[in-house]
């Protein structure tokens, strides 16, 4: 006999919700908004910040982070710099990554490349970037320990990684 999922109960605006004990905020968003869910890209719970697929694990409080939000636009800013970081590491892998921060009008990411590139390099890395959301990778936050995250830098051969870890 299958085992009866645990159920928990999510608060949204005015209206509780019951949803599966390992629901993440997208499974509630899919549930609570239909076609605009499309436009979310975090979730708060309990007014913290918190990637949309990692699962709630409780009863909480929620929100929503939309694109069109100053707090959604940081986080698209963000995830924009991962790309821009895949596709230099793409078509340049001997480039070295150190830091992409999202600032309040963009991003940038410091790299090291061992040859200097000029503004046609800069097309390439656009249309890569554009090649690979194009592909609809999924983006998940995922957090690891010190050790992994070091051996993972060193791994990939990323030696301003190791040493800002």
């Amino acid at each position: 006999m299958a085992q009866k999922e645990k159920k928990m109960v999510v608060k949204y605006k005015n209206e509780n919700i019951e949803v599966d004990q390992n629901a993440s905020g997208a499974d509630v968003a899919k549930q609570v908004l239909g076609a605009e869910e499309k436009k979310i890209v975090a979730v708060k719970k309990n007014g913290q910040i918190q990637d949309l697929f990692m699962p709630l694990y409780e009863s909480c409080e929620i929100d929503f982070v939309s694109l069109e939000s100053e707090e959604g636009k940081r986080i698209l800013r963000h995830s924009a710099a991962h790309v821009m970081a895949h596709a230099i590491k793409t078509i340049y892998p001997t480039a070295k990554l150190t830091i992409g921060p999202a600032t309040d009008d963009g991003f940038f990411y410091d790299i090291d490349f061992k040859s200097q590139i000029g503004e046609g390099d800069l097309e390439k890395i656009e249309n890569e970037m554009k090649s690979i959301v194009k592909a609809n990778f999924r983006i998940e936050r995922k957090e690891i320990s010190r050790k992994e995250a070091l051996e993972m830098a060193e791994e990939e051969d990323e030696t301003y990684k190791t040493d800002i870890i």
